[in-house]
């Protein structure tokens, strides 16, 4: 079976809604979850070094899609807007300590996340539906916790 070449893929694709797919995980084959959540969604932070990264480098107009692709996802479902929120923490965290090679321009998306967090507090803390069934019922603690990292780390107010 010859392997997929993700970040060529990507650096080809021009279907937005096709790399919005292949970013949400909805397809547990395509990326694994993270190791490190019993039962989670797709592992955010390898997708950006293994994937979008290195298509970046293949074709530079990848950042912008993605940065469209993340600003959609906050208008559609709370698990888009949960993994939109998993992506850009994890860029930040990367752009912080200089290993992402761009820098996303998040002034947008960061006032749409806010302002959908905010307006879907009570569904969060009801728990959160992932696509293998899983539901996360601690989702809202676990934004409570990213907003604490966001505020002591790169000085933004999720919530």
């Amino acid at each position: 079976m010859e392997e997929i070449k993700y970040p060529e893929v990507l650096s080809r694709e021009t279907d937005l809604q096709k790399i919005e797919e292949m970013l949400k995980g909805y397809d547990m084959t395509t990326f694994e979850p993270s190791q490190y959540v019993v039962g989670g969604p797709v592992d955010a932070g390898m997708v950006l070094s293994k994937v979008v990264y290195p298509a970046y480098v293949i074709n530079p107009n990848v950042k912008e899609e993605i940065e469209q692709i993340l600003y959609e996802m906050l208008s559609q479902t709370d698990y888009d807007v949960y993994i939109a929120t998993l992506y850009i923490m994890s860029e930040l965290f990367k752009e912080k300590y200089e290993i992402a090679p761009f820098k996303m321009n998040t002034e947008k998306i960061l006032k749409r996340l806010k302002k959908e967090l905010q307006d879907r507090k009570t569904s969060f803390q009801n728990g959160l539906r992932l696509p293998n069934g899983y539901v996360k019922k601690s989702i809202w603690e676990e934004l409570v916790r990213f907003d604490q990292v966001a505020k002591e780390e790169y000085g933004i107010n999720l919530l």
